[in-house]
């Protein structure tokens, strides 16, 4: 489900959503008392969310055969 627009955004949308529970919890904990991975983490998820939307459509883009050719060079030729 990464083909169209609205797939799409709604996976940006759900990952925009689990950064917010997570920065909620972040910030009721405080980043002092955040481990070092916990905090790479969340940075990441943060950056993520900005991207997802280009990701998947890279994804799309490059994974989704539209001919028969495309379904051979992938490997997909049942041979």
């Amino acid at each position: 489900r990464i083909y169209s627009m609205a797939d799409r955004l709604a996976f940006t949308i759900w990952w925009g959503k689990e950064h917010d529970t997570v920065k909620k919890l972040v910030d009721e904990a405080g980043v002092s008392n955040m481990g070092v991975r916990t905090f790479e983490q969340f940075r990441h998820t943060k950056a993520f969310v900005s991207h997802v939307d280009d990701i998947l459509s890279l994804i799309a883009d490059t994974l989704h055969p539209r001919t028969f050719e495309d379904l051979v060079k992938h490997g997909l030729d049942g041979g």
